[in-house]
């Protein structure tokens, strides 16, 4: 007779908590292919949850059912989070993971952006097959000018948009399932992207002189670093999305296998996390403070400038 299996997710799964949950949810990659009857994911706790917990929350859930981890898996109390999954555009997406596979499918492929009385490009995916990067940029950017006007603030958020699709679009894999979601005010702007797929160590490790996986993250962030050497891609892409948290005094997080690159406005952490299967990447940046590319690198330095 087989035993329930539960995870009672954590009372806050926010950016500041996000290593816990994470923990807390690498359960699901012991369970590969093994169709166990019995799983609940209680929601009952749940005091808090941000953007990027429901990204993360979504990915996961998405993972146990890709690789068939549970039969007939069920959700308890998820009316908890029911706001915030709603306000952050991932209401179809989540209610769908358990109830019907087919229509999770379904609403993955109709996402789109749209705009609130915030700011907030709803999820997106990235995937190749599904849609070029162009016209993922022009989603984003419509939907930056309609709340931030024309000008340094768009300028910013535009170009660190930008570099992160254009990061992940060209190293994940087809079934990697990348997703990136934006949500502001007129102070701020969080970004998150998601996949499951190589991850940046993976991608960095056979083109640098280290195999020690901190020190390959740490790599990641320099300029000029590449997992595509003898090709047009120039290993600015996280680079500059550092160098535009560093300025801005924002915050960025990145996640990567078993470890977590920490920038805090000029201070930089990289330590050693629990497995996450792929790559995240979180940014927060202020209004007050918009950072353009020309304020990291000449102009002359780009034969085309990404996000235009």
């Amino acid at each position: 007779m087989s035993r329930d299996i539960a995870i009672c997710l954590p009372d806050k799964v926010d950016v500041n908590f996000i290593m816990t949950f994470i923990r807390k949810m690498n359960a699901f990659y012991q369970y590969d292919n093994a169709q166990l009857p019995g799983f609940f994911l209680r929601f009952t706790n749940v005091k808090r949850i941000d953007i990027l917990g429901v990204l993360l929350l979504y990915k996961f859930l998405e993972y146990s059912i890709i690789r068939n981890c549970f039969i007939n898996p069920t959700t308890i109390d998820i009316k908890v989070i029911n706001p915030q999954i709603k306000e952050f555009g991932f209401e179809s997406l989540i209610a769908s993971c358990y109830t019907d596979s087919k229509k999770m499918e379904e609403e993955y492929g109709k996402l789109q952006s749209r705009v609130t009385n915030k700011f907030l490009v709803s999820p997106i995916s990235i995937f190749k097959g599904l849609v070029d990067r162009d016209a993922i940029e022009r989603k984003c950017f419509n939907s930056i000018s309609m709340f931030y006007g024309t000008g340094n603030v768009s300028d910013m958020i535009l170009m660190v948009i930008s570099e992160l699709i254009g990061n992940f679009y060209s190293h994940s894999e087809d079934d990697s399932r990348s997703i990136i979601v934006a949500y502001g005010t007129n102070d701020y702007v969080e970004i998150a992207c998601a996949d499951s797929g190589k991850g940046i160590i993976e991608s960095l490790k056979p083109y640098v002189d280290s195999r020690d996986n901190l020190m390959i993250m740490k790599k990641a962030f320099q300029k000029g670093v590449s997992s595509k050497p003898g090709t047009d891609h120039m290993g600015y892409g996280l680079w500059m999305l550092d160098e535009a948290v560093k300025r801005n005094g924002g915050r960025m997080i990145a996640y990567s296998q078993d470890v977590y690159y920490e920038r805090l406005g000029t201070k930089v952490c990289v330590i050693p996390t629990p497995f996450w299967r792929g790559t995240v990447v979180y940014l927060k940046l202020f209004t007050r403070m918009p950072v353009a590319v020309k304020d990291i690198i000449p102009v002359t330095s780009f034969s085309k400038i990404h996000y235009r």
